[in-house]
């Protein structure tokens, strides 16, 4: 009797889990290719997209596995979810040094300007 209650109410908890999963991967997919309409925002919005379908697989298959408890869809909902968090890593990491990037050419563009500005005389 208390492994059916146990049962159901992990079998409650991962669906209300998937359906958070997959309310997050339309966001992140419609996030995706809000980004790649221009062409340096495809460098980031291609792989959002890649990344929220990949959760929304996840989420199915944790569908999946709340409802037939098989071990082979929680296998598979681990397997897609690892390799949305995977993407996910890569485009955070990219970012961080695209900003840095991006800081230190407005810094050396700016440079000049800056010089010039602290030369003049009022």
């Amino acid at each position: 009797m208390e492994n059916n209650y146990q049962n159901e109410n992990e079998s409650i908890l991962i669906s209300k889990m998937s359906s958070n999963m997959n309310f997050s991967a339309v966001f992140v997919i419609i996030y995706g290719a809000i980004n790649a309409i221009t062409i340096v925002g495809a460098l980031v919005g291609v792989p959002f997209i890649f990344a929220g379908l990949k959760l929304r697989e996840s989420a199915l298959a944790f569908e999946n596995y709340a409802q037939t408890m098989e071990t082979k869809n929680l296998t598979d909902a681990f397997q897609k979810q690892a390799r949305a968090f995977w993407i996910l890593k890569v485009i955070i990491i990219v970012s961080i040094l695209l900003y840095f990037i991006a800081i230190a050419a407005i810094f050396i563009w700016f440079l000049p300007i800056i010089r010039n500005a602290s030369n003049f005389n009022y």
